[in-house]
């Protein structure tokens, strides 16, 4: 499909390579082989994680077509009010880069760091904006106390339920004292209102996600574990953002990213729920059908912490 805002994914080419300096990542070749598997043949996706989208060209743009829209959701790419100076952000899970190189440019004294897998390279990456390639779940490479501000968004869906702890932890250890965190999770709630399809997908997705341990009801544990971890000023803040064309331009855009999202779990429902292609096309439009019948709306979570001033964690 045309995506309004796409972006092409590149990547470096090897130092002393003549390939051009913005080539289209190609998720299936060698070099990407050792993160990433196909799945029925038709779409990568992460090797030996629990994620559980694909990362290819039609993930990336649809990522990047989801960022302009919460940034419009939201007014700004953060829902709370950062104030400088700020030194270093760090953005866990960073996807496409989008999110920390907007940031960078509205803070260009800042460092911003964004951590995934495997980076999406970015014509537009200012110099402020470094990628460091790592696994969530085995840490972070950074010092504790060192960032700011830490963002992370979307991630229910890639990381074990077991492990949410240890995650926040995490994050808890890389935050400076006196700095904030901003989590932002969906997909632990059927859409709402709905009818039977959407109990239905709602179902197959949460069946998937538990064959790799993963539960995206732990979207509405977060600030208990920010708790523990010893985040203080825990906020919580719910979404009910309104989807299909029925509430306007808004939810139509929801429903675009939405309805790829939701075929990007096709192969895996297959796969591991049993539904032939076309069963699971026809359960697809019948969602996006309920979503105008019933006037639905998509759920998400808001969490914001910050870790005391007189933390000594070292």
């Amino acid at each position: 499909m045309p995506w309004p805002f796409s972006k092409k994914s590149q990547t470096d080419p090897p130092e002393g390579s003549s390939t051009p300096e913005h080539s289209t990542v190609d998720y299936s070749s060698t070099a990407a082989s050792s993160l990433y598997e196909r799945i029925h043949e038709t779409r990568s996706a992460p090797l030996d994680v629990p994620y559980l989208l694909p990362k290819d060209s039609d993930e990336i743009n649809r990522l990047d077509f989801q960022h302009h829209l919460l940034r419009a959701m939201f007014k700004g790419n953060t829902t709370v009010a950062l104030t400088h100076p700020i030194s270093s952000i760090l953005d866990v899970g960073c996807g496409t880069g989008i999110w920390g190189s907007e940031m960078a440019q509205d803070f260009p004294e800042a460092q911003i760091v964004g951590i995934d897998l495997q980076e999406v390279q970015r014509s537009d990456k200012p110099e402020n904006y470094m990628f460091v390639q790592c696994n969530l779940l085995e840490g972070i490479p950074f010092p504790n106390n060192y960032f700011d501000f830490v963002h992370m968004r979307f991630l229910i869906n890639a990381v074990p339920k077991t492990m949410w702890p240890t995650v926040i932890q995490t994050l808890f250890q890389v935050t400076r004292p006196g700095g904030t965190i901003e989590l932002i999770e969906a997909g632990g709630d059927p859409y709402r209102p709905g009818g039977w399809a959407c109990a239905r997908m709602y179902e197959a997705v949460m069946q998937v996600a538990a064959s790799r341990g993963i539960d995206p009801r732990e979207m509405y544990n977060l600030g208990n574990h920010c708790k523990q971890a010893g985040f203080t000023q825990i906020q919580t803040r719910k979404i009910e953002a309104p989807i299909g064309r029925w509430s306007g331009r808004a939810g139509t855009m929801l429903a675009t990213d939405m309805t790829e999202g939701m075929k990007s779990f096709k192969e895996p429902i297959q796969k591991i729920v049993g539904y032939t292609a076309w069963q699971f096309d026809d359960l697809a439009d019948q969602v996006v059908r309920e979503w105008e019948e019933y006037h639905s709306s998509y759920i998400a979570v808001i969490y914001t912490a910050q870790k005391p001033l007189t933390d000594t964690y070292r």
